[in-house]
C-alpha cells in the first residue's frame, strides 16, 4: 500500500477537514475505568493484498473520577505491516485528554477535550508515515487522532435513555474546531459538526447497539463535506471485564474510504 503521505493529508483536509469527536463516542450508563480497542480495516482486493494481517489501530484509554466529573485520556498507535517485502510502519497518534461532566447513569453528559499534536510522518524514510494514513482511513470517527500539525478541540453533548426492560436510545451532537499549525495548510482552523444516534440494549451484563455516526464540514464548500457510518457492536461482562466485538460500514465513498469495505473492532472494557 503505497501513498505519498503529505499530499494525501492536504487533500483530505481540503475536502473533508477535521474529524468527529475524539472521546469515547458511547460511554453508556456504566462508563468503564479502562478500555482497549483494536480496529482493523477490511479493504477491497486491490488494497488488501498489500496490507498485512496486523495492520490496525490500537487504542488504550483510561477514565478517572475527579469529584463529580471524570478525566479521560488515550494513547493511540497505528500499525501498518506490509506483504511481499512491502514497507511496514508504526506511528504514535495524537494523544487525547478530556473531561466528562454529568452523572454516569444520567440523562445527559457533556464531553470536552482535545489532542496534543504528536503525530508525525517523520523524516527517516522508514514507511513515510503510512501508518498514519491507515489510521485516518480506519478511524473516521476520531480522524484527528492521526493528523500531523493539528490541535483539535471538541465539545459534545450526549443524551441517553434506558427503559426498565433495558432498551436504550442515545443521541450525540457537537463541534470540533481544529487549529492547523503546519506551514503547508492553507487555513488556520477548520470547524466540523459531529452527530450520531444509537439504539440498543444495556442491562445486567449484556450490551448491544446499532449506531449511525456522521460529521459535516462547516468551513468548506464541496461534494465531500459529510461522511457517515453504520455499525453494530455487542459485549458481555464477566466480572470486572467486558469483551466487545463490532463492525462498521462506511456509507459514503469519500476520498480514501472508497477502498474500504468495513472495519472490524475488538475491544475490552474493565472497571475498578
Amino acid at each position: 500500500m503505497r501513498y505519498h503521505a503529505a499530499p494525501i493529508v492536504l487533500g483530505l483536509l481540503a475536502t473533508l477537514a477535521q474529524p468527529a469527536p475524539a472521546q469515547e463516542l458511547w460511554p453508556g450508563f456504566h462508563p468503564s475505568s479502562f478500555r482497549f480497542d483494536i480496529e482493523k480495516p477490511l479493504f477491497d482486493a486491490e488494497v488488501s493484498d498489500q496490507v498485512g494481517f496486523l495492520s490496525a489501530t490500537y487504542r488504550p484509554a483510561v477514565r478517572l473520577r475527579a469529584g463529580k466529573a471524570r478525566v479521560t485520556a488515550d494513547m493511540p498507535v497505528a500499525v501498518l505491516t506490509g506483504t511481499e517485502g512491502g514497507n511496514s510502519d508504526v506511528r504514535l497518534g495524537n494523544p487525547y485528554l478530556g473531561v466528562e461532566i454529568g452523572k454516569e447513569d444520567g440523562l445527559w453528559m457533556l464531553q470536552l477535550g482535545g489532542r496534543a499534536p504528536l503525530a508525525d510522518f517523520g523524516d527517516d524514510g522508514d514507511g513515510d508515515g503510512e501508518a498514519l494514513i491507515l489510521g485516518m482511513i480506519t478511524d473516521w470517527n476520531r480522524w484527528e487522532t492521526w493528523v500531523p500539525d493539528a490541535i483539535p478541540l471538541t465539545g459534545t453533548f450526549l443524551v441517553q435513555h434506558r427503559t426498565e426492560q433495558g432498551l436504550t436510545v442515545a443521541g450525540r451532537a457537537g463541534v470540533t474546531m481544529a487549529i492547523l499549525t503546519g506551514e503547508d495548510y492553507e487555513d488556520d482552523t477548520e470547524t466540523l459538526a459531529n452527530y450520531g444516534l444509537r439504539f440498543g440494549y444495556e442491562k445486567d451484563r449484556a450490551l448491544l447497539g446499532i449506531t449511525l455516526t456522521g460529521r459535516f464540514l462547516l468551513t468548506e464548500d464541496g461534494d465531500d463535506q459529510s461522511h457517515h457510518r453504520i455499525g453494530i457492536d455487542g459485549g458481555y461482562r464477566f466480572g470486572a471485564f467486558m469483551p466487545i466485538v463490532g463492525v462498521a460500514i462506511p456509507l459514503d465513498d469519500n476520498l480514501l474510504a472508497e477502498n474500504l469495505n468495513a472495519v472490524i473492532s475488538l475491544g475490552l472494557k474493565a472497571w475498578w
